[in-house]
């Protein structure tokens, strides 16, 4: 009744039982037969039939007109004139269409109808069918159409949330599952988990800008108070909170918990292999200017409310509870992490401009439901198209309208590949071609690489002087691409520097480690070796390292990491990258006043005398004032 369409300017096709201008339904282009028995069995063999040919690639030859044909039997058996099936049989029939393009996601429509009538006898009962088919009425009788006056496109779900994720190296922080939608259900709208008076319209994009330096202050609410979350005080937190839509800074009030490892008035999580919950320093972002020094001064009274009983009532935008991922610590929180929370669609009207995708982790595909709504009076016919159609489908083509409805329809993004892919929805009027609506697209997708990690996490410049082997390990898997660590081959695996190769001490297969999904690799190693490799370094740095090898069916893997690496110069007590009088001050302090001792204690040894004394002091007093020997390398 009705092929797959293909773009054909000035014709007009037929999809989804409506009318679809500059388009045309391809017609069948083959109808064979197969024999039980001799069904195709290889990809060579489908493809000759769906070409009309036998299964081998000969043409099927008409025996009336001893011509090819890619229709056997298709002569009149009633009249018995053309090729008839003279010796009928258990036959199955394969018909095609085509050649058409199909693209990864995209979708087509072949309607076909399957029919049969009674009769006495085969022949009998195929005249009472033929009859019945050509006298029906035609399924789609055409319609007059009229132009739109204005279309609109709105998601289904609307200001909900399209993404929260954290923009920052290394990913220390991670999400606590209270059942939120996002960040490993750690994040979603504040209504979810406390209340709010916003509705979906009035959220905004926002950014979390996170910073040892440029920082704001907060409302706190105590979990151990009577009743619970009551407020309890106005503390500077590590970050600044931004309403990107508008570009203005935002109140964030935030949760502690006094029996909690990290209650310190301020805003700060715990590992999650020490408190699972991370301590229940919960974040809240609000809809409020940013009160600065005054924070008596803001619109909801933040001071005189409490965070559960009152939430209702308050401006709450989105909420995260937060966990320090365990293999991190939140001395990782540097300047320049972004943790953004993005909604649906930045349009305040509710009508999209923009339409978000996030594919999911493992998928190749999403699919966004979408409501189209034609505005106008008589029979009006809406094309929907793609600017470029690289990686995304629209389910229709296109709908007739009668009245003011709306019709049902979905877009996806389809890619095997990691990035941010974009393309435009265009919405047009078939009889006047007028463009009505656009909405852009912006999708991507990222695969859960395998990782590596090293134990210790912190790789320190003295270890290179060690006497005795500094027992490290290299901790890798996770593999995204079905492999597992059990089919890795282990003489093959590598751990390189920029320096080179680091040699194993013994490469084995472990049950698991809790960073990891599943058995890791352990490469064990000697971290002198390691750290030397890099050189001299100064200061707290990331630096890179590659684990490489092969699995046991020769595929190749090559994991990039980094680690973090404290430098040190001889002398530099307090690794601030300088030997000065303070590190001096430091190994007095620590002598006679009690004071924190050097961690470790070898690098105030100055003098390498193999203990630390005021000897230590004077010696590095003399270097630096006095033109004294440098420092020794302890």
């Amino acid at each position: 009744m009705s092929g797959p369409v293909v773009p054909s300017p000035g014709d007009v096709a037929t999809f989804n039982g409506n009318p679809l201008p500059d388009y045309r339904n391809l017609p069948l282009n083959s109808s064979i037969y197969i024999i039980n028995g001799t069904d195709p069995y290889s990809a060579q063999e489908v493809y000759n039939n769906l070409q009309g040919l036998r299964s081998n690639g000969d043409q099927f030859i008409n025996p009336i007109t001893l011509t090819a044909s890619k229709f056997p039997y298709s002569g009149d058996p009633v009249t018995a004139t053309g090729w008839n099936d003279a010796s009928p049989s258990d036959k199955r029939t394969m018909i095609s269409m085509g050649p058409i393009s199909f693209a990864p996601g995209d979708s087509q429509q072949v309607v076909l109808k399957f029919a049969a009538a009674p009769g006495a006898d085969p022949l009998t009962a195929l005249s009472a069918l033929r009859q019945s088919l050509y006298t029906a009425a035609p399924p789609y009788p055409p319609p007059s159409y009229v132009s739109c006056d204005s279309a609109t496109v709105a998601v289904n779900n609307f200001g909900e949330l399209a993404n929260v994720y954290f923009n920052g190296n290394p990913p220390w922080l991670n999400g606590y599952n209270w059942g939120g939608d996002y960040y490993n259900y750690g994040a979603d709208l504040a209504e979810k988990l406390l209340g709010s008076n916003l509705t979906v319209t009035e959220l905004n994009d926002v950014e979390i800008r996170f910073s040892r330096n440029l920082t704001q202050f907060g409302y706190r609410y105590l979990w151990n108070s009577s009743p619970a979350l009551e407020y309890g005080g106005y503390y500077e937190v590590p970050f600044t909170v931004w309403d990107k839509t508008n570009n203005r800074q935002l109140n964030v009030l935030f949760t502690e918990d006094a029996g909690s490892t990290v209650f310190d008035s301020t805003w700060g999580p715990a590992k999650s292999n020490i408190e699972a919950d991370g301590g229940r320093e919960i974040m809240v972002i609000t809809n409020s200017d940013y009160s600065g020094y005054h924070p008596e001064i803001n619109p909801f009274d933040y001071q005189n409310v409490n965070l559960t009983a009152d939430a209702d009532n308050l401006d709450l935008q989105y909420v995260l509870w937060p966990v320090v991922r365990s293999y991190y610590n939140l001395s990782d929180l540097h300047d320049g992490q972004k943790l953004e929370f993005l909604r649906q669609t930045n349009n305040p009207n509710g009508l999209p401009d923009t339409l978000r995708f996030e594919i999911p982790q493992g998928q190749d595909k999403i699919s966004q439901p979408i409501s189209i709504s034609c505005f106008g009076s008589g029979n009006r016919i809406l094309k929907y198209s793609l600017l470029s159609g690289d990686r995304y489908s629209v389910l229709d083509h296109g709908a007739t309208y009668d009245g003011d409805d709306v019709h049902e329809t979905s877009v996806a993004l389809t890619s095997f590949d990691d990035g941010e892919f974009t393309d435009m929805l265009q919405v047009s009027d078939v009889v006047s071609g007028t463009l009505l609506k656009e909405v852009a697209l912006v999708g991507t997708r990222s695969s859960n690489p395998p990782k590596a990690i090293l134990e210790p996490d912190t790789m320190r410049y003295f270890f290179q002087f060690a006497i005795d082997t500094v027992p490290a390990r290299c901790y890798f898997g996770d593999f995204d691409d079905g492999h597992t660590s059990g089919q890795v081959n282990l003489p093959t695996v590598e751990l390189t520097t920029p320096g080179g190769l680091i040699q194993p001490i013994e490469v084995q297969s472990l049950p698991g480690h809790g960073a990891f999904q599943a058995g890791v690799i352990g490469y064990d190693f000697d971290a002198r070796e390691f750290v030397a490799s890099y050189g001299v370094l100064l200061g707290k740095q990331y630096q890179p390292y590659t684990i490489s090898g092969n699995f046991l069916d020769g595929e190749p893997f090559e994991i990039a990491s980094q680690v973090v690496m404290t430098g040190h110069l001889p002398g530099d007590i307090n690794f601030d990258g300088k030997v000065s009088a303070s590190d001096a001050v430091l190994i007095v302090n620590y002598i006679f006043d009690g004071g924190n001792a050097p961690d470790p204690l070898a690098v105030a040894d100055i003098d390498g005398n193999q203990r630390v004394s005021i000897g230590d002091a004077v010696y590095l007093l003399r270097y630096i004032f006095a033109a004294g020997p440098p420092p020794c390398g302890s």
